[in-house]
């Protein structure tokens, strides 16, 4: 058995900001806007490769520490106005390739979602995946797992599948339940057109600075359908922009005692559907080094997207 240490995925570290302009609430009067920019922060910290010397059975195990800071600013008529809300998340995950075609994949994620006030006191919660992904040829793939989430505003435990499809030499389908489905062409030599389709959910554990409600402290719940046409270049080997231009729908929010449905509701409201705009980068550290637990037939774009995601899951979640 031969085995040595190689660290495939690099360390990066991404920036991303939206823009969602003032839309009015449908079940009462009054509007809903918001911006909000997260950082996230991608570290490999564990890396093997082994193969035997006698055969093309081969194995490669990654280990990696995720960080993300979160920033917020909503605006919802006279009840929330002034109010930045903060979030972080720390996590690892993991992935095992076997034989080239067998991967094994895993999640965990500690969450903490306030404002400027209950940050003092944080409400930890948390989230995590797994994953069986198999590639049948190189250039299609199905997968089945299970994900613990809050990608409808509230903790749901759910089945998840999905493919990933080859359409061109220079296009590939990915579908993948619960969240998001998209298309990606790419064009030129750096240019990555991406058009998706995916469910949005986030959370706050805040405080009631609006005078009209009776609790000190809530839970604002929000959810959403995104629907929207992304281009990434990439400027060299390390650094990349992207854009987001999309149309938000299905909108509503919540104030809640928590997050379950039997919590509470001390107001809600759907949103008028609206466009939303984003832009972003993403700078990776060192140099690549070579793929070699991976399937040669394997274009580069697919082995970076599966080795290099800031979040590994999100080649299925995201």
């Amino acid at each position: 058995m031969r085995a040595q240490k190689i660290r495939l995925a690099r360390p990066s570290i991404a920036l991303n900001s939206y823009y969602f302009p003032s839309s009015n609430l449908i079940d009462s009067t009054g509007s809903y806007s918001n911006e909000n920019a997260q950082l996230n922060i991608y570290l490999p910290v564990l890396s093997h490769f082994s193969q035997k010397d006698s055969s093309n059975s081969s194995s490669y195990l990654q280990v990696s520490a995720t960080h993300s800071v979160y920033f917020s600013h909503p605006q919802i008529s006279s009840l929330i106005q002034s109010q930045n809300l903060l979030g972080a998340a720390l996590g690892l995950s993991s992935f095992w390739v076997k034989n080239k075609k067998n991967i094994f994949l895993i999640s965990f994620n500690s969450l903490s979602r306030n404002d400027e006030t209950t940050i003092t006191n944080p409400s930890f919660r948390y989230s995590g995946s797994a994953f069986y992904k198999r590639y049948f040829t190189p250039g299609f793939s199905c997968h089945f797992g299970m994900v613990y989430s809050y990608v409808i505003g509230r903790a749901v435990l759910l089945p998840a599948f999905g493919l990933s499809i080859n359409t061109g030499k220079r296009s590939r389908l990915n579908i993948n339940f619960p969240n998001k489905i998209y298309f990606v062409q790419k064009l030129g030599k750096s240019f990555f057109l991406n058009a998706y389709l995916k469910p949005y959910g986030s959370y706050n554990y805040i405080s009631n600075e609006s005078g009209y409600l009776s609790p000190s402290t809530y839970y604002l719940r929000q959810r959403e359908n995104h629907a929207g046409l992304a281009g990434t270049w990439k400027f060299n080997s390390r650094f990349l922009i992207n854009g987001d231009l999309g149309f938000a729908f299905n909108r509503s929010f919540r104030i809640a005692e928590g997050l379950d449905n039997k919590s509470k509701t001390y107001y809600k409201s759907k949103i008028g559907n609206n466009f939303y705009a984003g832009i972003g980068f993403k700078y990776s550290f060192g140099k690549q080094k070579k793929l070699r637990a991976i399937d040669s037939k394997l274009t580069e774009d697919e082995k970076e997207e599966l080795l290099n995601d800031p979040y590994l899951e999100n080649s299925i979640l995201d």
